[in-house]
């Protein structure tokens, strides 16, 4: 195999570039603009189990999973496949799923790098990172797909997402950057149709618990027993370790009793010195306090 990497032209000084990838232990490989397999390093040739020749036979365009019955470079070329943001010179990251691969190499992160000239696209650098599998069942990565829409939904609730030419909008784009940081609970102020919600979705997603679940909550539209039992039932939102950020909207609108148990839970979680639940974020037309 290792004759299969050596360089066709005399001058050493072009495949300079090979050589140091050929030192590394990560799989590297490099696609044309046409996604069709350029160059891969020893390791990437180790873990797949075929030589440069057979990799450069594959164009990498499969948008379908592969079946397991598939013939293997079927299968690479739907895992090797760049998402479309890297076809627009956009780094990106896919998990994908190795049909029939043993459980240890079952899941692959695959970042893809793209390379630019003036003309546009010039080539794409992928690089292959095996993810590990251990501990309890919840630990198994994601289906692509699941981590595909997670992307697209941390994509659309950035902070440019709320970029705005007023000083005013600056500031807050700063606001929200500063409480994404922090778990404390945030109240936002503002007339219907201004974007509380969507300011809300955006902390959430810029925060450290992005991975776990929002859930908004119409403090106005629902009966209170239902609201009581959904926040502080057996099953409730304060006591889910899956959920990350509970969006109230006019909780101002809640009966007396259940704001002062919500009062009471948020100066616990407060005391404690650390998140013991979900944060919450509070949508209000007016302060509550005026």
């Amino acid at each position: 195999m290792a004759d299969s990497f050596k360089p066709d032209s005399t001058d050493k000084a072009e495949f300079r570039w090979q050589k140091f990838f050929q030192r590394t232990s990560d799989p590297f490989f490099l696609l044309n603009r046409q996604r069709r397999v350029l160059f891969v390093n020893r390791a990437w040739a180790e873990l797949t189990g075929l030589t440069l020749q057979q990799a450069r036979e594959l164009t990498c365009r499969r948008q379908k999973p592969a079946a397991p019955d598939n013939p293997w470079q079927d299968v690479l070329e739907h895992v090797l496949c760049p998402p479309p943001e890297v076809l627009e010179g956009k780094p990106g990251r896919s998990r994908r799923f190795i049909p029939g691969a043993e459980a240890a190499r079952r899941w692959w992160d695959i970042e893809f790098f793209p390379l630019r000239d003036g003309d546009g696209l010039l080539a794409i650098l992928g690089r292959i990172v095996i993810v590990p599998i251990s501990g309890p069942a919840h630990t198994i990565p994601l289906p692509e797909r699941i981590v595909a829409l997670r992307q697209q939904v941390a994509q659309r609730y950035s902070l440019d997402s709320l970029t705005g030419s007023l000083p005013s909008m600056h500031r807050v784009v700063e606001q929200v950057r500063l409480a994404s940081r922090v778990t404390a609970g945030v109240l936002l102020v503002g007339e219907a149709g201004t974007g509380k919600q969507w300011v809300a979705r955006t902390i959430h997603q810029q925060g450290p618990r992005a991975e776990h679940a929002f859930v908004s909550l119409d403090c106005t539209g629902l009966p209170v027993g239902t609201l009581s039992s959904v926040l502080f039932g057996e099953r409730g939102l304060v006591r889910a370790s899956r959920v990350g950020t509970v969006y109230l909207r006019e909780p101002s609108n809640l009966p007396r009793d259940l704001q002062l148990r919500l009062c009471e839970w948020l100066m616990q979680t407060a005391s404690a010195g650390k998140a013991t639940g979900p944060r919450m974020i509070a949508g209000c037309r007016n302060h509550p306090i005026a």
